[in-house]
């Protein structure tokens, strides 16, 4: 379970607290941090990157007949440019014998977000918060200076892509603590799934991204499955990424400012 933490609101008439990951974090552990993460804490952490383009394995069979009304309503929600939602966010990046977990709690509007990120890794643990209003992003280690430049490309909104044209499976109603919600099944990849450097000829062997909604198609809570191999140090290893989302407040007015620097 993700640990819940009070609701972040940024707006004009509150200060937020914002920051950013240390790279020493990144220095402490291997290389297998979530490359949205990775943007943000390791080397030139302002400076834009093209964003990867791995592909998900497997497919899902063209549902027949038209889509359902849950799902039609999930896509106009959540597929929309300007939507707005917060999201808890536990994953878990295991390389080998090591994990490397990534736990955020962010208020999403748009391209813009802001909140917390917090990682542990087997050396060292680390709390910063963020927020990126296009074209920059703020950062500020606890109790540090502000620092800002210019946003990274990588998104971490888990919808990014998200379209009437991305394959979408109503996979039914089921009972999710005592809510009835309708399971979706997308061949999209919530988090980003490039390794570190040091993680070579990773191949995927399957990736799932499980989504449940409401009638009114707004999401509840998701599961995200990433399993491979890869080679680190001249030796195979097993790769995972296991991701778990909690949503909130989806399409609810919501404004993220700059803070002042």
């Amino acid at each position: 379970m993700i640990p819940r933490r009070p609701l972040l609101a940024f707006s004009r008439a509150r200060r937020p607290r914002l920051g950013v990951l240390a790279s020493a974090v990144i220095a402490a552990v291997v290389l297998v941090m979530l490359a949205a993460v990775y943007a943000l804490v390791a080397g030139d952490r302002f400076s834009p990157v093209a964003p990867p383009s791995p592909t998900p394995v497997g497919s899902l069979t063209a549902p027949s007949g038209s889509p359902s009304t849950t799902l039609r309503a999930f896509v106009a929600l959540v597929g929309r440019s300007d939507r707005t939602f917060h999201v808890e966010t536990r994953t878990d990046v295991t390389v080998g014998d090591k994990t490397v977990t990534v736990v955020s709690a962010l208020d999403h509007a748009g391209a813009a977000y802001a909140g917390s990120i917090d990682i542990t890794s087997p050396n060292r643990s680390q709390h910063e918060d963020v927020v990126t209003v296009l074209p920059f992003t703020y950062v500020r280690e606890t109790d540090g200076p502000w620092r800002s430049g210019d946003a990274p490309k990588r998104s971490v909104d888990p919808f990014s892509g998200l379209s009437s044209a991305t394959p979408v499976a109503d996979l039914g109603l089921e009972t999710v603590d005592g809510r009835s919600l309708h399971h979706l099944r997308l061949v999209l990849l919530p988090v980003d799934t490039t390794f570190g450097p040091e993680v070579k000829s990773v191949v995927y062997t399957s990736t799932t991204f499980d989504v449940w909604v409401d009638d009114a198609g707004a999401p509840v809570s998701g599961t995200f499955a990433l399993e491979g191999t890869a080679v680190v140090s001249e030796k195979p290893v097993a790769v995972s990424i296991r991701a778990t989302f909690i949503f909130s407040r989806v399409g609810e007015p919501m404004e993220i400012v700059a803070p002042p620097t």
